[in-house]
């Protein structure tokens, strides 16, 4: 899978893609986020997404990216699948957001050998903490990942104060409210393109 980044000011966390039965969701929209996924959105935690979903029912295989995938930059995760398996997820923060991430859900994998198949990934809000868009509230590398020049001032925990009850929606943008520039790290959907390859 080969996970392109197409924002200008949004690096994405490491993705995390699972192939898994198709009567799994790793995510849907207008309903509460899973505690995986709020923990990547809010906080970029990757391992304990995997850990979700390592546990899930339905789920075969998970594989990581070995690191971000910066502003117009991809990076391909290899992974093996049991036959019968024919769907694919993924999930990556979108760093300079409280609680923004990108993915896809439950697509096909390709059915053949040396097919590939393209899908475009839409960014969305967990719905569980306040679009403050203050370095102070987001995670340490937006900042310096972006050229603005932050300090990597932020924090990796979730702020209850900030917490919100909401279900997950399509991501809203950057307004310029906060810290964030609109200019730098807004972007339009699809924040990535993904292309799935079937090798054998």
């Amino acid at each position: 899978v080969e996970i392109s980044n197409g924002t200008t000011g949004q690096p994405f966390t490491p993705p995390v893609v699972t192939t898994h039965r198709k009567g799994f969701d790793l995510f849907e929209p207008w309903t509460h986020a899973t505690p995986g996924i709020q923990g990547v959105a809010e906080n970029g935690d990757v391992p304990g997404h995997i850990a979700e979903l390592e546990a899930a029912r339905g789920v075969d295989t998970v594989a990581a990216a070995d690191g971000p995938v910066l502003t117009g930059e991809s990076t391909t995760v290899r992974f093996y699948t049991r036959p019968g398996v024919r769907r694919f997820s993924f999930a990556s923060m979108l760093i300079c957001t409280n609680d923004g991430f990108v993915g896809v859900n439950r697509q096909l994998l390709p059915k053949y050998a040396g097919h590939s198949k393209t899908y475009g990934a839409n960014s969305y809000d967990a719905g569980t903490e306040k679009n403050t868009e203050k370095f102070a509230d987001l995670v340490p590398p937006c900042g310096p990942l972006t050229g603005v020049d932050s300090g990597g001032q932020g924090t990796g925990a979730s702020n209850p104060a900030l917490a919100e009850n909401g279900v997950i929606t399509s991501h809203p943008g950057i307004y310029g409210w906060g810290d964030l520039i609109p200019a730098i790290h807004d972007w339009d959907d699809p924040a990535a393109t993904v292309t799935v390859t079937r090798l054998q």
